[in-house]
């Protein structure tokens, strides 16, 4: 599951990204990574660790939630 933001704004000088996956780590922890930055930019990158795939989901739904 991945889901990507653009908001761009020219006359407010505003070009920025955000997007999310979940992935699975060789531990078999389940992950959300969220990463977000000016578009052209590498950004910034925060990964949030669940046991579980629902957990994961969860938490992703409220983020969505939250940028939509």
């Amino acid at each position: 599951m991945e889901y990507n933001f653009k908001s761009i704004d020219p006359d407010r000088n505003r070009f920025r990204f955000f997007s999310m996956y979940i992935e699975r780590s060789l531990f078999g922890e389940f992950i959300l990574s969220c990463t977000w930055g000016r578009i052209g930019t590498k950004g910034r990158t925060k990964p949030y660790y669940f046991d579980s795939e629902e957990e994961c989901e969860k938490m992703l739904e409220k983020i969505v939630k939250v940028r939509i």
